[in-house]
């Protein structure tokens, strides 16, 4: 698995900035047309980047999204992002080795979340750890139908793990943590005095929603 999808996926006379953020999608039923619909809904793709024309998500990309097992450049809140999907935890496992480097957002089911949650947690800690305050980020979303059910195996890791039953609630929380991101960076560019980097970074705030 490789992290430059440029080769494949954008030309190389195309201006395009890699995104800061990776959301990585791990259940069994993602492929299921009658799941999920809100979710998928928020994501929009390109196929062809040099046509501006950004299209909502169909079966057919989740499906391409599940094959190439590689993350994919995806619009989601207003901003671009990446996303790879995954149905089996040990293929998704490997996905945080090889994306350690990105600002993750992981949702899980109840299920499998249990199985890849301690995981991950123990072998990449640093990928929801805040490297400059050294402070946990809350950003491993549990998509369950009951929250109580999944309490036991999640207790320990409530510094790193929110969990959702609705669709409307996990998005929101999402385009906030995005938002919250970017609102740091910026403030931490600024103290830098990295004045052009602040301004390209508020820039990308003011799209998020």
């Amino acid at each position: 698995m490789s992290d430059d999808f440029s080769s494949s996926v954008i030309p190389e006379d195309y201006d395009y900035k890699t995104p800061d953020h990776l959301i990585i999608w791990l259940d069994a039923h993602i492929g299921d047309p009658e799941k999920y619909h809100n979710l998928k809904r928020s994501f929009s793709s390109n196929i062809d980047p040099r046509n501006q024309t950004w299209t909502m998500f169909t079966d057919t990309d989740i499906d391409y999204l599940l094959r190439v097992g590689e993350a994919q450049p995806v619009k989601f809140g207003g901003v671009l992002v990446l996303l790879i999907a995954f149905t089996d935890p040990n293929a998704c496992y490997q996905a945080f080795a090889t994306y350690s480097d990105k600002r993750i957002l992981f949702i899980t089911s109840g299920t499998l979340g249990k199985q890849i949650v301690p995981r991950i947690l123990k072998d990449f800690p640093q990928v929801f750890t805040d490297p400059v305050a050294n402070v946990s980020y809350n950003t491993i979303y549990v998509f369950c139908g009951y929250i109580s059910a999944n309490i036991p195996w999640a207790m320990p890791f409530l510094d790193y793990v929110l969990m959702f039953t609705h669709e409307a609630d996990l998005l929101l929380r999402m385009t906030c943590d995005m938002a919250k991101y970017y609102l740091t960076k910026a403030d931490r560019l600024y103290t830098d005095g990295d004045l052009l980097s602040t301004r390209q970074t508020r820039r990308t705030l003011s799209r998020v929603y």
